[in-house]
This record gives C-alpha cells, structure tokens and sequence, in this order.
C-alpha cells in the first residue's frame, strides 16, 4: 500500500469520521512516513543526520530512529538522487552541443548559434532512448 493511503487511512478517515475522541497528535501520521523513509534512506545519510547535535536541550541524544533524525536523512538522500538523475540527463545533451559547435565552427558558420541547430537532434535523441520511460524507471527504482 502506497505512503499516501495510508497516512490518509492512519491521520485523515479517523478525524473526518469523528471515530476517536482525542486522537494523538504526531505518532500515526509519522508512523508509515518513517517507515518509508527508513526503508529508502542509507544507511550512511542516517548516521550522518544522527551525529549532528540535537536542536533542543530537552534531547539529548537523538537515535537512528528519531523522526528528527529520518527526515534529514531522507531528503539529503533524495536530493542527491535527484542531482545524479539530473546529471545523467545533461550529459548527452552537452556533448551533441559540443559536437555540433565543432561541426558548424568547421563549416564557417562561427556566428551561427549551436543550440539552434541542436535542438531538434537534442529532442530526437530523447525520442529515440525513450526518455520519458528510462526517467521513469530510475525514479521507481530508487524507492524499490
């Protein structure tokens, strides 16, 4: 079951439903946040996020499973797969600039702006890797 249903059957149906008087405030709706968060988080980024200093006195030692601690821990690592993902797809882009910079630099044609020429090659490379679903595939992936 997916992370959105069931922080909406955890935290949402009971208060619309008015089924519990004084429901706790934090634990249920954290509960499949850090459970997913755990699963998909290295190891590497929660010890990192766990040896910062707490942010309150009232704590003093944070554990590996602190809410505190997963929540860093999750978007450090999912912002540095989103940076490698973005990379990944820069890269073609940046040689097919480069070879058809070369190319019309060869030709004469140094006024000639390169990304007008390669933007249609630009789009036909990524209509013929099938782009949307290699994107695709490495963001589910990433949480598999």
């Amino acid at each position: 079951m997916g992370l959105a249903k069931r922080l909406d059957e955890g935290a949402s149906e009971p208060h619309a439903k008015a089924v519990t008087a004084n429901p706790p405030a934090q634990p249920e709706p954290t509960a499949p946040i850090s459970a997913t968060a755990t699963v998909t988080t290295p190891a590497n980024n929660t010890r990192l996020s766990s040896a910062a200093p707490p942010p309150t006195s009232a704590s003093s030692s944070l554990s590996k499973d602190d809410f505190q601690v997963i929540v860093p821990a999750f978007v450090t690592s999912q912002l540095k797969e989103a940076f490698e993902t973005g990379f990944l797809i820069f890269i073609p882009f940046v040689i097919i600039d480069m070879v058809i910079a070369n190319i019309l630099l060869a030709m004469g044609m140094s006024m000639l702006s390169p990304s007008v020429i390669s933007l249609p090659f630009k789009l036909l490379l990524f209509v013929l890797v099938d782009g949307w679903f290699l994107i695709i595939r490495g963001l589910v992936l990433s949480y598999v």
